[in-house]
């Protein structure tokens, strides 16, 4: 989530006997990025047990699995008195009330009912305590106060509960907590129905009504994932900038680097790599004759929507110097080249294109190809044993001499322009190196 939106500290407050529920709880709640705190995973062995009991005051919400057996566990109550605390707890509690065994909570007989239950836990305690003296009782005083504190506000927790209309636990997985999750964020559950109304002019209509059904029932990342192995384009039609911004949105969502971003990533690249190819042929044949409007449009639209794509999932590499380098490249090193995108760092992008293009002998030196390899050098960032090497390539070359390619057309002051060109990048970037270690 961003800075705007944070993701919500939860905490789940539950008994131990009612684990297992607390386990589908938590289990229903992971597709909405909420940090969940919960004492088997985040209360580390050996630290105080109350500490971590007392962080339920400045967690956000408070999801609490009310049961009979909640309500007689002393350190579940001690957990309540701490909620109780802060004037605004009753909106920052959610309660699910598990209805099996003791008296019903929505009863009347349920505030005297624990009150009484309370009271004979403490008149209990302190006929325990009458026979020890009073330097052997400040620790059994304080837990005489503890359950005394308890049985004044038991009454009171449970008014408030009885006040809230809290859907059952049987209701709220079936609609996989959403009531829930709009109340811990609002602003995103908002935001949740305009990111699917964006989506559905994306879909087919015979897609739509599943959609529709997936997202009224299901997980955000349930009817999210669903929806983009829909919309992930499928030929060179499916890269308008309307398609390729939402599937930007959507690796945000889940966030950039994660499996699901980079198999998106991966797919719509593959697909962009095939259609590429015969539409740059194409275009490139018609250059010498009557311009291919239709395949021009295609190609440039094939280009503007990957480049939405890619720029979402890593904006650290130049993307125009990308597709500059991407076209000098054989199919195969293509499709590698959005791997080690989607895997790799500016640096080792740029180190990847100067070994596929910077050729071994610089017997025939093509200016097109440096000059991007210089724009390459320049995103880079860095020195690296691959910038040394094309340095000494580059130097050994302008020390040689230059003569006309027939096959490419380049002339030798093309030649000398474009190596003095990847010179100087590389210069520059021994410059800034310089700087940054002086």
């Amino acid at each position: 989530m961003t800075a705007a939106n944070p993701v919500r500290q939860v905490f789940l407050s539950y008994c131990h006997s009612d684990a297992a529920v607390a386990d589908r709880v938590e289990n229903a709640l992971q597709g909405y990025q909420l940090a969940i705190q919960r004492d088997v995973r985040d209360a580390r062995d050996y630290t105080s047990i109350k500490d971590f009991m007392r962080r339920i005051k400045s967690a956000d919400f408070v999801i609490l699995l009310v049961s009979d057996a909640y309500l007689k566990s002393q350190s579940c109550m001690f957990e309540i008195l701490e909620l109780l605390r802060n004037d605004d707890f009753k909106e920052r509690i959610l309660p699910i009330v598990i209805t099996t065994g003791g008296v019903h909570i929505y009863s009347k007989s349920a505030i005297p009912n624990y009150v009484g239950y309370w009271t004979q836990q403490y008149d209990e305690l302190r006929r325990l305590g009458e026979p020890l003296k009073p330097e052997e009782s400040i620790e059994f005083n304080a837990n005489l106060r503890t359950i005394s504190a308890i049985r004044s506000s038991v009454g009171q927790f449970i008014d408030a509960v009885q006040d809230l209309k809290s859907p059952s636990l049987t209701d709220l997985e079936q609609c996989h907590f959403q009531p829930i999750v709009a109340k811990i964020d609002p602003e995103r559950s908002a935001a949740d129905h305009v990111l699917f109304g964006q989506c559905l002019p994306l879909l087919s209509e015979a897609d739509r009504p599943y959609a529709r059904d997936l997202h009224d029932t299901g997980t955000p990342s349930a009817w999210r994932e669903w929806v983009t192995g829909k919309i992930v384009p499928k030929d060179s039609a499916d890269f308008a900038s309307t398609r390729m911004m939402w599937l930007a949105r959507m690796l945000d969502e889940h966030g950039i680097g994660s499996p699901f971003a980079r198999s998106v990533l991966k797919s719509t690249a593959a697909v962009f790599v095939h259609e590429w190819r015969p539409l740059a042929a194409q275009t490139t044949r018609s250059r010498y004759g009557a311009i291919d409007q239709l395949a021009e449009n295609a190609l440039q639209r094939l280009i503007g929507g990957m480049k939405i794509l890619a720029t979402a999932y890593n904006a650290s590499f130049n993307m125009d110097v990308f597709f500059a380098a991407f076209w000098w490249l054989d199919k195969a090193d293509q499709v590698a080249a959005f791997d080690v995108f989607a895997e790799g760092s500016s640096t080792e992008m740029g180190d990847w294109f100067l070994q596929k293009l910077m050729p071994e002998s610089m017997e025939r030196c093509r200016h097109k190809e440096l000059s991007v390899l210089a724009k390459v050098i320049g995103t880079m960032g860095g020195i690296t044993g691959e910038v040394i090497r094309a340095r000494d390539l580059l130097i050994a070359r302008y020390k040689s001499g230059f003569s006309y390619d027939p096959e490419y057309n380049d002339y030798e002051e093309g030649q000398k322009r474009a190596v003095i060109e990847a010179l100087t990048a590389i210069g520059d970037e021994l410059s800034k190196a310089a700087l940054r270690s002086s």
